[in-house]
C-alpha cells in the first residue's frame, strides 16, 4: 500500500510541475507577444523605431528565458534570442516589422509545442 501511495505522489508531482511549466510558458509568451504588438503599434503611429520599448521587451525576454530554460529546448530559445537581437538592431521599418512577425510566430510555436496533443501520445 505504501508503494501505491508513493507512486500516486510521484504522478501528482509530475502533473503539478507540468501544469506550472505550461502556464509559465503560455503566460510569458502572451505577454511578450503583446509587447511586440505594442512596438509595431507605436512604430505605425510615430514612424520611428521605439528603441526604449524594444530594450524593455528584450529585458523581459531575458527574464522569461531564464525562467523557462529548464523546461524547454534551448535551441528554440536561442533562436528566439537571436530574433530579439535582430529586433534591437533593426535599421528600418521593414526590418522591424519582419522581426516582430518572426518573434510572434516563434513564440506561438513555442507555446503550441508545450501543449500535449493526443496524436503525439499515440
Amino acid at each position: 500500500m505504501k508503494r501505491l501511495g508513493f507512486c500516486i505522489f510521484i504522478l501528482m508531482a509530475l502533473v503539478a510541475v507540468s501544469y506550472f511549466s505550461l502556464r509559465r510558458v503560455s503566460a510569458g509568451g502572451e505577454e511578450l507577444s503583446q509587447g511586440v504588438d505594442d512596438i509595431r503599434r507605436e512604430y505605425s503611429v510615430t514612424g520611428k523605431i521605439p528603441t526604449k520599448r524594444i530594450d524593455d521587451l528584450s529585458l523581459k525576454w531575458q527574464d522569461y528565458y531564464k525562467s523557462i530554460s529548464f523546461a524547454e529546448n534551448t535551441n528554440e530559445l536561442n533562436e528566439i534570442s537571436l530574433l530579439f537581437t535582430s529586433l534591437r538592431f533593426a535599421e528600418d521599418g521593414q526590418d522591424l516589422i519582419k522581426e516582430c512577425e518572426l518573434i510572434k510566430t516563434s513564440l506561438f510555436l513555442l507555446c503550441e509545442n508545450e501543449y500535449p496533443h493526443w496524436y503525439s501520445l499515440l
